[in-house]
């Protein structure tokens, strides 16, 4: 076995991801300060910025300023040299979403979900959505890098399977293998993914994890290291980064504030047990305390509507209920600050549309509740990426070895 081949290879590959992370932060990057900035010889980060050129994944954007000598060649991502696709779903529907090379929502459509489909019937929906989707876009199947998936609940993203969907009633469901059979059938063609830039691959996380990600990625938190992100729809989690990582656990399933115990007394939850967070914080709840019907696509539109009803009667119930809904939030999230640390964190999902009416109550309970030192330095806010945090960070996840991130997927 030729070990000297196998090493060059991956060196090559580590220095060209290298390459393409330092021009996406940098936006623009001449060969000169890529080889001042990264280490490596002239001749080396030559070499690396004709292959990725070749590639199609870098491109020519003009000079640089001058520093006594020509002005330097800048290159910037060729945003249409590859293009990943995330799928987040939960109760009622999924959003299917394209990311391109520069991090740029190139398309995004969105499925309803029929209540019980089987995890296999939905793999289907998805799949075709998405060849709607590269259709529409006029995105070609080469320059696809990979699909990563977003799921509410218990996964086990090593293995690509999801251990426990409550919300969505599926468990222990091998996710790989029906989306890769579905994606096989309805994007490809029933050929194999042809080989592009990069090899074609598949991705599994817990949506409040990818919500991370994606704002690591594309929101809020890309210069945090340690930070957390709060998810609110039909479930509630949290997605934590420690030390530039993602912070899974031993088994995957760090994060699930939604089934701390909020109410001994309260409603029984998904997960079996009862007075769980989310049966009194989820935005559906939100909705039954209010008397609202739920429909899962206008869900959170619908809370906020009601939220700012002049009705004197409508007033006092939302200010009861912001209130009440603040002070679980804050009380869950006052444990991680005092145990993380974070610098930021940042409420997700359906928060996007409402979080604004509660993010005052919950600071003021996390300023009761964390440890001064601890909140000292955390910024709480909402999220600006609205409810497409765990899509893009789905992704993202394709991606992210391109870029020299192997870190944030188990891939």
């Amino acid at each position: 076995m030729n070990h000297r081949g196998i090493n060059s290879a991956a060196m090559r590959q580590a220095n060209e991801g290298a390459v393409l992370e330092r021009v996406r932060r940098a936006r623009a990057c001449s060969k000169a300060e890529l080889s001042r900035v990264l280490g490596l010889t002239p001749a080396s980060a030559g070499m690396l910025v004709a292959a990725l050129l070749e590639e199609g994944l870098l491109e020519p954007v003009g000079t640089g300023e001058s520093r006594g000598g020509r002005r330097p060649d800048l290159f910037r991502l060729r945003a249409q040299g590859l293009y990943s696709c995330g799928i987040d779903v939960d109760r009622g529907g999924y959003d299917v979403l394209l990311l391109d090379l520069a991090g740029r929502v190139a398309g995004s459509t969105y499925g309803e979900l029929p209540e019980g489909a089987a995890f296999p019937a939905f793999a289907v929906r998805a799949a075709k959505a998405l060849a709607t989707l590269l259709r529409g876009t006029d995105v070609p199947t080469g320059r696809l890098a990979g699909v990563g998936l977003s799921v509410p609940g218990y996964v086990d993203a090593h293995r690509r399977r999801i251990v426990r969907a409550p919300n969505l009633g599926w468990h222990d469901e091998d996710a790989d293998g029906p989306l890769r059979r579905a994606l096989l059938h309805e994007v490809f063609g029933g050929a194999q993914p042809e080989g592009g830039p990069v090899p074609f691959t598949v991705h599994l996380e817990n949506e409040a994890l990818a919500a991370a990600i994606g704002e690591h990625w594309a929101g809020a938190c890309q210069d945090d290291e340690d930070f957390l992100c709060i998810d609110v729809r039909s479930g509630i989690g949290a997605g934590l980064f420690v030390h530039g990582r993602p912070f899974r656990g031993a088994s995957g399933l760090a994060g699930e504030i939604g089934h701390v115990t909020a109410d001994a007394d309260g409603p029984l939850c998904g997960c079996g047990r009862t007075g769980c967070l989310e049966t009194l914080a989820a935005t559906p709840r939100l909705l039954e305390a209010l008397g609202i019907p739920e429909r899962p696509d206008s869900a959170a539109r619908d809370l906020l509507a009601f939220l700012e009803s002049p009705e004197p009667a409508r007033r006092a119930a939302s200010e009861a209920l912001l209130a009440a809904t603040a002070k679980r939030l804050g009380a869950a999230a006052a444990p991680l600050v005092n145990a993380l640390n974070p610098s930021r964190i940042v409420f997700g999902r359906d928060m996007a549309v409402y979080g604004a009416r509660l993010l005052p109550g919950i600071l003021e309970e996390l300023r009761r509740d964390a440890l001064a030192e601890s909140f000292a330095g955390t910024s709480a806010v909402v999220t600006e990426l609205g409810g497409r945090a765990s899509a893009i960070g789905a992704a993202a996840l394709p991606l992210a070895g391109v870029f020299g991130r192997e870190a944030e997927t188990w891939a």
